[in-house]
């Protein structure tokens, strides 16, 4: 019986002893994975104005050039120090400034939110400075960071900032790592420490960086523009508006334009006494073949020739020869043909509006041609001169080619 209970009691002891070493394995386990990358003792320091640093979002904020957002504060000073002094934690063996091997000061350069094909985000730029305790500079690193906005509330800005700052604290602690300065890696060096150099200098992409660049446009597109157009050409002085559509490939395109416009000039009617001032509506139908050159991703020049059929129907109150003791209205109108020459340039937008890319645009056209025939006004009106444009408007990927697809 006593050799019983001393056999139990020692089966009781084998089994404590093998559940504490089962219990300390993963602690150990964890304990190495939580390891600092370099075992020197740092500091973070940030300025003051960066640790006051805010991005204000209004309540008045204009639609289209700043997210539909309540009023909102970011404390984008305050984020970049507490995302900061997690990778000093993570990397180093984080002390105070006093007894430090290291001072990681960080600084805010930019603070902004953004608009691109995926809708609104919001990107930060950190200058980092790395010296040692005697304040000798190791090497200093650009990082940027970004972050989508995600909801409606007041909170959407302050933590799309927040989440930038973490991402450009992440590229951070990759570039000390694989964008070391030679300082940085004879410092280390000198200390015991054998790192290697980078195999590239380049920042890795991903989470750190700005947002991808949008998508090349479409070699052929459709196009949708309107604006309005000033035109001076002799007494026809006028401002009226354009609609205008068409095909556009890398090389050439067409379009087919509506133009109107509404002037007034002086009459001279052969059946009625003296002058008058007379009103003209003025209504342009026109063809283009135009020649585009893309410039970059963005930007394009344009030269264009074109034809256009004009028909002016005017109005004016005159005295009448037969009947000087009375006034009647008199009723005229008039065709004619001209051809112009058009310059332009276009702004092509990563912004996305009805599926397509926001275009903006500025057109200087040169027209060609007889004057506006109104007989029954007693006079022609010239049309024929300069006219400036300006444009908005979108283009669509298009499958459809002249040549076929």
């Amino acid at each position: 019986m006593a050799i019983g209970r001393v056999l139990r009691r020692w089966s009781f002891l084998g089994a404590l002893l093998c559940l504490g070493q089962a219990r300390a394995q993963p602690a150990s386990a964890e304990a190495g994975a939580g390891a600092p990358r370099w075992p020197f003792r740092a500091a973070l320091r940030v300025d003051a104005a960066t640790a006051r640093a805010s991005y204000e979002h209004p309540r008045d904020a204009a639609p289209g050039l700043r997210p539909e957002l309540p009023p909102s504060r970011a404390m984008v000073g305050q984020q970049a120090a507490r995302a900061h002094a997690a990778l000093v934690a993570e990397r180093f063996v984080p002390v105070g400034e006093g007894a430090a091997d290291l001072v990681l000061s960080v600084g805010l350069q930019r603070a902004e939110v953004g608009l691109d094909t995926g809708g609104w985000y919001a990107s930060v730029t950190h200058l980092a400075v790395l010296a040692d305790a005697g304040g000798a500079e190791l090497g200093r690193w650009r990082a940027e960071g970004w972050a989508r906005l995600s909801g409606r509330t007041a909170a959407a800005l302050p933590e799309a900032f927040a989440a930038a700052a973490s991402a450009a604290a992440r590229q951070l602690g990759r570039r000390l790592e694989e964008e070391p300065t030679e300082a940085w890696l004879r410092w280390q060096r000198e200390r015991g420490l054998a790192p290697t150099a980078p195999a590239a200098a380049a920042a890795r992409a991903g989470e750190g960086a700005r947002p991808p660049p949008p998508p090349p446009r479409a070699a052929r597109s459709w196009v949708l523009e309107a604006g309005a157009a000033a035109l001076g050409a002799g007494e026809a002085r006028a401002v009226g508006a354009l609609v205008r559509g068409g095909w556009q490939g890398e090389w050439v395109a067409g379009q087919a334009s509506l133009r109107a416009w509404p002037t007034d000039f002086t009459a001279a009617p052969p059946s009625a006494w003296g002058q008058s001032r007379a009103t003209l509506d003025v209504v342009e139908l026109g063809v283009e073949a135009v020649v585009p050159v893309r410039i970059g991703r963005e930007l394009e020049g344009r030269l264009g020739a074109g034809v256009q059929l004009l028909h002016g129907r005017g109005r004016t109150t005159v005295v009448p020869l037969a009947d000087p003791s009375t006034t009647r209205r008199l009723e005229f109108s008039g065709t004619e043909v001209t051809g112009s020459l058009t310059l332009g340039a276009r702004y092509v937008s990563a912004l996305q509006v009805a599926g397509g890319r926001a275009r903006l645009g500025l057109d200087v056209r040169r027209d060609f041609g007889g004057p506006l025939r109104l007989g029954a006004a007693g006079r022609d009106l010239t049309v024929a001169g300069w006219s400036v444009a300006v444009v908005a408007g979108v283009e669509w990927p298009a499958a459809w080619s002249p040549a076929g697809p």
